[in-house]
């Protein structure tokens, strides 16, 4: 071989070792790289791994004092007290003698038909009396009568009498006389009206009220109408009290009493409902029927107990139990209740006064990052309640207390 092949083989070698040189460099690099990424990630996760977060408590001292146990339901305010007039006799609407909106005194006469009619009826009848009571007067100075004749002439005296009462009445019903006091509230016919003899009745439905000549209220006796589901109607008993606020009369609350419980179901899409009334013991003047109200029925009201927060009691198989803050843990302490309501129960066995009942606990991991593309927050979670307690907060102002257990 020439010394020229042997330059030329030389110079190839020495280029393929310098390009194995130069890869073996890159690939310390990237391997130098690689281990101080693992040594980044080991420290963080060393200096910022999620450590335990000690739960938080909220606590408020049992209450002593009054608690109410009440059923709440809506419904549609109606005058207990109507009178929807209606005339006793046919005829033809000659007077009417009131307005809506007028206050009236029972017996005053409303309306009244046209009586040319019903007088010359009246006058008929009292002629036919007349007439009978003659003939047998007759009789008697004529003499010689028998006992039959007698008694003919009497019967027809009878029936005259009876004919004359009758016509006398229809008459008496040409004038439309209110057997309240009230107000008028409506008035669905006008004078030359013809009517027919439809009578009065007290319905307070909106199809009576359209069917009558004029219908008159008491608004001095008010009641709401309301429907209970049957799992409902059993804890109502009559007489039972209730608070009253209707909505349309903001800032204003009244009290009334339970006055008709159903006997029999009302059937709406399977599921079966129960009238009840409630009735106001002194209804605003400014109530009006149709007007939509809110009832709360007290079923039951101690006074002097202890209740805490209803979200605080829990069970456990067949047991109700607490727990207190004591020395800033959770300690559980069976009990037994009472009443209870939408926010509170009683407790009549296992607490005092003196105790700080967990009301709420928050438990989580805190997470903090120091690298740009990472949050930071806590995860929380409630344990067996429905909220944390209003006001539940530190420097609140309130008897809550806010505590970090150990």
């Amino acid at each position: 071989m020439s010394s020229i092949d042997n330059d030329i083989s030389n110079l190839a070698e020495n280029k393929a070792l310098r390009k194995r040189k130069k890869l073996s460099k890159r690939a310390r690099t990237i391997l130098i790289i690689l281990i101080l990424l693992a040594a980044i990630a080991a420290a963080y996760f060393f200096i910022f791994a999620k450590k335990p977060v000690a739960p938080q408590y909220f606590a408020a001292p049992a209450t002593q004092g009054t608690l109410t146990q009440s059923l709440k339901a809506s419904g549609k305010v109606a005058a207990s007290n109507v009178f929807n007039s209606g005339f006793g006799s046919p005829g033809q609407i000659k007077e009417i003698n009131v307005t809506v909106g007028q206050t009236i005194e029972a017996g005053a006469v409303l309306a009244k038909l046209d009586t040319k009619t019903l007088q010359y009826t009246v006058d008929q009848s009292n002629a036919s009396l007349r007439k009978a009571k003659d003939a047998l007067t007759d009789l008697y100075a004529r003499g010689g009568y028998t006992t039959r004749d007698v008694n003919q002439l009497k019967d027809s005296i009878n029936l005259a009498t009876t004919k004359l009462d009758l016509d006398k009445e229809a008459l008496d019903k040409a004038a439309l006389k209110s057997d309240i006091a009230g107000t008028v509230v409506a008035i669905n016919n006008k004078i030359g009206d013809s009517v027919l003899a439809g009578g009065s009745n007290s319905s307070a439905t909106s199809e009576a009220i359209a069917k009558s000549v004029i219908t008159v209220i008491d608004s001095s006796q008010m009641e709401i109408g309301l429907q209970l589901a049957e799992t409902e109607v059993t804890e109502v008993s009559l007489n039972q009290q209730a608070n009253i606020t209707v909505e349309a009369l903001t800032g204003k609350a009244f009290t009334g009493k339970v006055t008709f419980i159903s006997e029999v179901a009302t059937e709406t899409s399977g599921v079966n409902s129960y009238a009840v009334t409630v009735k106001f013991d002194k209804p605003d003047t400014a109530i009006k029927p149709g007007m939509s109200a809110d009832v709360t029925i007290i079923q039951e009201s101690k006074e002097n107990v202890l209740y805490v927060p209803s979200s605080a009691v829990k069970t456990s198989g067949t047991e109700s139990y607490v727990e207190v803050l004591v020395n800033a843990a959770a300690q559980r302490k069976v009990v037994k209740t009472g009443i209870t309501n939408d926010t509170s129960t009683e407790i009549t066995e296992g607490l005092t006064t003196s105790d700080q009942v967990i009301t709420f606990t928050l438990t989580g991991d805190a997470i903090t990052s120091g690298f740009g593309g990472f949050g930071s927050g806590q995860a929380l979670r409630g344990t067996g309640t429905t909220g944390a307690p209003a006001g539940a907060v530190r420097g609140a102002g309130t008897n809550q207390t806010f505590t970090t257990g150990r």
